[in-house]
Order: C-alpha cells, then sequence, then structure tokens
C-alpha cells in the first residue's frame, strides 16, 4: 500500500494542509480555506476525507480526498475549541476533546454517543487503539487514561476509564500505540522528561526511560521492537526495546550502564521535535518540527533522506494511506457518511435512527455485558441490560427469532427478483 505524508505548520494563510510524495518529496495535493490546523488534530476519516480542528474556532474542517475546498454542509461545530481530535480506524466515530472532556461521535448520525470525564486540565493528545475498542487521552494534567469505548456508547451514567496512569509529573505531550494485536504497547512522553511503556493488556507499567531534555513527541514501530523520542533539542532518540534489560523497570538514556547496543540518536533539526510517524515497513521515519522542515529518514542508516520547507512550525506529520479517491476529478463515492453533529439524545430518539444487527457470534457468547457485545469492526452497539431478569432475555429471543424471518424473507425476495432480471435481460 502506497503512502504520503500529511502536514500542517503555522503561518500558512494559503493552505491548511498539504500531502506529498516520500519518494520523490513533491507536493501531490493541497487542502486550503480551513484556517490554521491545531497541533494533534490532523488525519484521515476512511478514505474520503480529510479531517482537521481549526486553531481559533470551535469547528471541524472537512475537505473531500479530491478537492482543495473544504465542505461548507454539514459543519460539525463542538461545544468549544477542540484540543485534541481522532477519528477511530473504521471511521465509525470521532474522539473530539474539548477542555477536559473526551465526546465521542457517531459519524453516519452526528450524534453525541457519550462523554468521558476524568482529566482535570485540558486534553492534550488522543490515540485510538488499532482495533477501535479503546481510545486513549492525555492531558495537562500528566495523566494518561484508557477509555473502553464501548463503556462510553453504552450511556453509562458515569463511564469511568479502563485505566488510569499518573505516573507523569508534567504535561503530556505525546502518546503513541504500536501493533495491530489485543497485546498492544502504549508509549507516552512528557515535559517531565520521561517515556513510560505500559501493556494495553494489563495495564502495568512496562518500562520508564528518563531523558535530560523536555520531550514532545514520540512514535512505536508497527510491531513495536523499536521506539522513537523527540525533544526540544531537536535530536530523536531511538531506542530498541528488544536489547533492553528488563530486569530494570527504570532506566536513564544517557547513563552508561544503558545499552549502548540498544541506543541511537538521529540529528538534524535545529528546534524542538514536534511530530513523529514511522511507515508502515518501519523502513522510513519522519519528523516534523519548530524549525519549519519536515524530514524523512532512513532508519537502518540513520541518514536524512529528504528536507522539506515549510513556511511555519510544524504542527501535523504523520504517514497515511493513499487514497483511490485522491487524484479522481469525478463526485466523490462516499463511504462514509457524514452528518452534523448534534447533541445528546435519548435512547427512545436514537432508535428511531439507529438499526441494531445481530450474528450467530453476537447471540451466542456476547450478550451479558454491554461492552463485551461491542464490535468495532462493524460498528455495531449492543446493549442488553441484564438484570437477572429471565423474562426480558424470552422477549429478546423472540425479537432475534422475528429479525430471522424478516432476514430470511428479504433474502428470498432478492434473490427471485435478480432471477427475474437476469431472465428478461
Amino acid at each position: 500500500m502506497h503512502e504520503f505524508i500529511l502536514t500542517s505548520c503555522l503561518e500558512d494563510h494559503i493552505v491548511s494542509v498539504h500531502v506529498w510524495d516520500p519518494q520523490t518529496g513533491t507536493e501531490v495535493m493541497t487542502f486550503k480555506e480551513g484556517g490554521t490546523v491545531k497541533s494533534r488534530t490532523l488525519s484521515l476519516l476512511g478514505s474520503d476525507y480529510v479531517i482537521a480542528a481549526q486553531q481559533l474556532k470551535p469547528v471541524l474542517t472537512v475537505w473531500p480526498v479530491n478537492s482543495q475546498k473544504p465542505l461548507h454542509a454539514p459543519r460539525l461545530l463542538c461545544t468549544g475549541h477542540v484540543s485534541a481530535l481522532a477519528p477511530s480506524p473504521d471511521a465509525a466515530y470521532i474522539a473530539v476533546a474539548v477542555q477536559e472532556k473526551i465526546n465521542i461521535y457517531q459519524v453516519c448520525s452526528g450524534f453525541l454517543m457519550g462523554t468521558g470525564i476524568r482529566h482535570f486540565q485540558p486534553i492534550t493528545v488522543i490515540r485510538w487503539s488499532s482495533d477501535g475498542s479503546h481510545v486513549i487521552c492525555g492531558g495537562d494534567d500528566g495523566l494518561v487514561t484508557v477509555w473502553n469505548i464501548a463503556r462510553i456508547v453504552s450511556r453509562d451514567v458515569r463511564p469511568e476509564p479502563e485505566y488510569t496512569f499518573c505516573d507523569h509529573k508534567l504535561p503530556i505531550t505525546d502518546i503513541a500505540i504500536g501493533g495491530v494485536h489485543t497485546g498492544a504497547r502504549l508509549a507516552s512522553v512528557s515535559a517531565d522528561g520521561t517515556c513510560r511503556i505500559y501493556s494495553l493488556t494489563s495495564g502495568k507499567a512496562l518500562l520508564t526511560i528518563v531523558f535530560n531534555e523536555v520531550l514532545t513527541s514520540v512514535a512505536l514501530n508497527s510491531v513495536e521492537t523499536d521506539l522513537f523520542v523527540g525533544g526540544t533539542s531537536g535530536n530523536i532518540f531511538q531506542v530498541h526495546l528488544q536489547a533492553q534489560n528488563e530486569t530494570s523497570v527504570e532506566q536513564t538514556f544517557f547513563d552508561p550502564q544503558f545499552n549502548v547496543n540498544s541506543k541511537s540518536i538521529f540529528s538534524g533539526h535545529e528546534k524542538a521535535v514536534t511530530c513523529l510517524s514511522c511507515s508502515e515497513s518501519g523502513a522510513t521515519l519522519l519528523s516534523g518540527s519548530n524549525d519549519e522542515t519536515v524530514k524523512l529518514w532512513h532508519i537502518s542508516s540513520k541518514q536524512c533522506l529528504r528536507t522539506i520547507g515549510m513556511k511555519g512550525a510544524v504542527t501535523n506529520s504523520s504517514f497515511v494511506r493513499a487514497s483511490k479517491y485522491m487524484f479522481d476529478q469525478n463526485e466523490l463515492k462516499r463511504s462514509v457518511i457524514l452528518r452534523p453533529f448534534q447533541k445528546s439524545i435519548s435512547s427512545e430518539e436514537q432508535n428511531e435512527y439507529c438499526l441494531e444487527i445481530l450474528t450467530d457470534q453476537d447471540i451466542s457468547s456476547k450478550w451479558t455485558a454491554s461492552e463485551d457485545c461491542f464490535s468495532n469492526k462493524y460498528s455495531r452497539r449492543l446493549a442488553f441490560d441484564d438484570g437477572g431478569d429471565d423474562s426480558h432475555l424470552e422477549d429478546m429471543k423472540l425479537e432475534i427469532s422475528r429479525l430471522r424471518d424478516i432476514n430470511e424473507k428479504l433474502y428470498k425476495f432478492s434473490v427471485e427478483n435478480l432471477l427475474r432480471k437476469r431472465e428478461e435481460s
């Protein structure tokens, strides 16, 4: 899968977002009229749109991937200035941070599915796990919170995070999640000069690495063998996690006892490194900096392959998968349906617009707890309130039987219709 580079910067009042070809360093696309893009808010929404939050307005800007101009409708208005933003991997939800709150919106309806409140100061970064089951937040209060998305959208009275990490002493500046499996690791960096690695499975702290400067960005490669940390000096520190001494929970990067074979330094930026991203192949590292440059690095040789000049300090820079629609001049064939953001609605109102789909796997094994019934892959939410009442269970079985009958009739009707059309032709 071919990759492009998505960037934004300050002081560029004409172009909001740039798209670059990492192989040649040429600019292949620009997105305009979206204002200055806020840090940690730029990303793709599925394969159809580019989405970002404006620096000075409580609104999200959305561009079709094949158009330089943003959509004027629907308008994605938020309840306040957005401090962080991230869509889920399947583009079913958008996590929006407004100050210390995280709001989860459903993309196809615009409904506010739930709100998580645990931070005491503004959330500065949001990341999703690769399977879309968890959303992770880092804030100015030094907290890292891990939320089970099913608990938020199941409309608990006050959903609580699955894990809350309170080890950092100063604001969180960036978070990275590696891997494509349930045992993925989470890395967080802070202004306190530490990088901490946790297990998303157990919630346990695995390793702490201490640096002698303020840390500003972090990235993990997809197989979680290499960790990259950027700081205010402009250096990028690489740690080979497989070569670490696991008997020590805390290590200092510049300590002579730190395994010299497990660390490297990329030097080239003159100011703080604000963004880091690894290519899917794990061969190339992308970095953005306050020195108004974006650099591509060959990881094995530590050589800078290419430098891209920007008009201001880089606020967002990441590898993204190329969209097949990006250079299509025709009207976009949307696979993602957008609706304006709505306020929270009651369950009765939601049922008028939402269709729940059950599979045999859901029925047989996944209906005792709402968070276990959630399958993000198909954008479903099954929230069965099992209070021990067998009559409620029987009602649900009857409803399932009725839905099966309906599905069978729809299938027969579709098959007969298709066969008749084929005979006529």
